[in-house]
């Protein structure tokens, strides 16, 4: 177990073989044992900080992905309104060439634009204003672990519910 760079498997696996070794000796350790614990606590504080700053790495690297997720979002709908804005002016240029040609129709050397008539349905904004035939319902479930969790800590039993303890490290 000699040397400074013990990867975290190796670093496992010697904690796994010190309590073997213990288990084996009733739990009496000679002065062999004595070293190989003392070079193991002394390279595991090291292992456990390097892990700790990848740990933390990692999350701001998900901390500033988040945030540029809602910059390119909040970029995105304002390109989204400006190009809203220029849709109307090419609608309204279109409206007057209309007025004043009769045509609908642009022909040009390297693009064709034309006035396109959709129709759509306006009507109350409140879903209840409208008559029930256009009415649809969604039924969305969700579990509620955190009632879940309440009541079984509470005593209360329920067929395919448990409480699991796992444990995860911690750093300040």
């Amino acid at each position: 177990m000699k040397g400074q760079n013990l990867s975290t498997m190796d670093l496992i696996g010697a904690a796994r073989q010190l309590v073997e070794e213990l288990e084996y000796r009733g739990g009496v350790l000679g002065e062999d044992m004595d070293a190989i614990l003392d070079e193991f606590l002394r390279l595991l504080p090291d292992k456990v900080g390097a892990i700790r700053y990848v740990i933390d790495r990692v999350a701001l690297e998900r901390d500033y992905l988040k945030a540029e997720e809602a910059r390119l979002a909040d970029r995105r709908r304002s390109w989204d309104a400006r190009l809203a804005k220029i849709k109307v002016k090419a609608t309204a240029l279109m409206h007057a060439h209309q007025e004043v040609t009769g045509e609908r129709k642009i022909k040009a050397a390297d693009y064709t634009a034309w006035l396109a008539t959709t129709t759509s349905v306006h009507g109350p904004e409140l879903a209840t204003a409208w008559p029930h035939r256009f009415l649809s319902e969604e039924v969305v479930v969700r579990v509620d672990k955190k009632a879940a969790k309440a009541a079984l800590q509470a005593g209360e039993e329920f067929d395919g519910l448990t409480l699991v303890e796992r444990d995860g490290v911690r750093f300040r």
